[in-house]
């Protein structure tokens, strides 16, 4: 028996403030094991594992800045880490 996946996704104009305030959200819930997604349609729970697959896109053109990041959670698997290291700074 197949599970058809569950998807939520939300598109918002935010400014730095609750765009700051989203990702300390989600970092708490990695922390605590357990994020909800919640807008006026939807709700979705996961259930983060200790171990995730990290990837970030960041890219620059000279009318727009994007930043994409990814976090994937599945077995606990860990012979294919990629170890390299990883430096985000602010300034």
């Amino acid at each position: 028996m197949s599970h058809k996946p569950q998807i939520f996704e939300h598109e918002s104009l935010q400014d730095a403030d609750n765009l700051a305030a989203f990702l300390k959200a989600i970092a708490k819930g990695i922390k605590k094991g357990e994020i909800t997604f919640t807008d006026e349609d939807d709700t979705l729970t996961l259930r983060p594992k200790a171990l995730g697959r990290f990837r970030v896109k960041v890219q620059k053109s000279p009318k727009s800045q994007s930043l994409r990041l990814k976090i994937t959670w599945q077995g606990d698997d860990e012979s294919d880490i990629d170890d390299t290291p990883l430096f985000i700074e602010t300034r």
